[in-house]
């Protein structure tokens, strides 16, 4: 084979080896319940007489998809790259929710998906910041996150619980930023929770 075909030839497996091995492999993150979380009842246990229908998270664009936010500036942010959420927020919210009212027995039926009876009660989530802050050369974790306990039948909002939650991560990485930010949100809806009963029994 001629010299003058070769050399393009041997330049060319030359550059795709160089891109293969710098090839960036997408780390991925997982938001889940603390494995180690245990929630106590004070007073009187559920469940609670009623249905409850939990509906998806109400996500703020910004945060609803798989990126994850690091706000760089009071009106700026930005998205890592090639570091994603394993499951996008709204999802996975969801799912944490349901769990957490299921393993605790709050209500005697819950409902979530496609609801063919309207449930006695309504648990709509509203997150309107997730993002990892790190203006003054701090590495923090935020999540404000707001629940809310709506009576179908009158539409009311009977019970609302909002928290603005910052944290400092120590370990800045990502990976301290899911767990913390999994855990905030599990101590909110405990809190929550917690709140719940006395409001349905007071409306029984």
């Amino acid at each position: 084979m001629n010299k003058h075909v070769l050399i393009p030839i041997f330049l060319l497996l030359a550059f795709a080896g160089c891109r293969s091995g710098s090839e960036v492999t997408t780390q991925h993150y997982l938001l889940e319940m603390p494995a180690e979380y245990e929630f106590i009842w004070e007073g009187e246990p559920g469940p609670l007489p009623a249905s409850c229908e939990v509906l998806g998270p109400d996500v703020v664009p910004a945060y609803s998809s798989h990126r994850i936010a690091v706000r760089e500036e009071s009106h700026q942010i930005r998205y890592f790259g090639f570091n994603e959420w394993a499951i996008r927020p709204d999802q996975v919210f969801h799912q944490m929710v349901v769990d957490f009212l299921k393993e605790n027995r709050v209500f005697e039926e819950l409902a979530y998906g496609r609801v063919v009876i309207p449930a006695d009660y309504v648990l709509e989530t509203e997150i309107i910041h997730l993002e990892a802050d790190n203006r003054q050369e701090m590495f923090r974790a935020r999540l404000h996150v707001e629940f809310r306990l709506r009576e179908n039948e009158t539409d009311k909002i009977l019970l609302t619980h909002r928290e603005d939650r910052m944290e400092t991560l120590e370990g800045r990485n990502l990976n301290d930023f899911a767990e913390t930010v999994s855990r905030m949100f599990t101590e909110e809806l405990a809190a929550f929770t917690e709140s719940i009963t006395g409001e349905v029994n007071r409306n029984q």
